[in-house]
């Protein structure tokens, strides 16, 4: 039987959000259970949402919703940007809630679903797309499907860029 190569970083970026079909996932999990140069990739996927329940020591969100994955409370601020061809505009936003693969955003107006956009957070810039936006109150409130996070170096944030 011939040796699975290693799983490209994409492939362990959608197996970390749970976004791999059965069939992949039972190629890459056992590949992972013997692999520490992978394994060890793994956690710097994943790490943002974990890195704030951590640091914030909160319960899992209570959704109404049956989710895969639990929900983390925040309220953090951050800028988002809209990648599309129609609109590039940048607001101020607020985290609301957040998990290994998506999070809930506050927003000062509707979005159309499928628009990529960029969230600046203190610590990173997360690349996803927007799931779905319903109204709440006098702002609106956006689901996005974390599609990569890139981390700002530890320099960087220290020299408040």
């Amino acid at each position: 039987m011939k040796a699975r190569a290693h799983p490209s970083d994409k492939e362990l970026e959608m197996y970390a959000s749970e976004r791999l079909s059965p069939e992949q996932v039972s190629t890459v999990e056992p590949h992972l259970a013997v692999c520490s140069e992978c394994a060890g990739k793994l956690p710097e996927l994943v790490g943002f949402a974990l890195q704030l329940q951590t640091i914030r020591g909160s319960p899992p969100v209570a959704d109404e919703e049956r989710r895969r994955e639990h929900r983390f409370r925040t309220d953090e601020p951050a800028r988002m940007r809209l990648l599309s061809p129609f609109r590039t505009d940048t607001f101020e936003v607020r985290v609301v809630n957040l998990s290994r693969s998506g999070l809930r955003v506050s927003v000062p107006c509707w979005l159309q679903s499928e628009i990529v956009v960029q969230v600046f957070c203190k610590d990173a810039l997360i690349l996803g797309e927007v799931r779905n936006c319903v109204p709440s109150g006098a702002k609106y409130q956006a689901g996005i499907q974390i599609q990569a996070v890139v981390y700002k170096s530890r320099k960087s944030a220290a020299e408040g860029d």
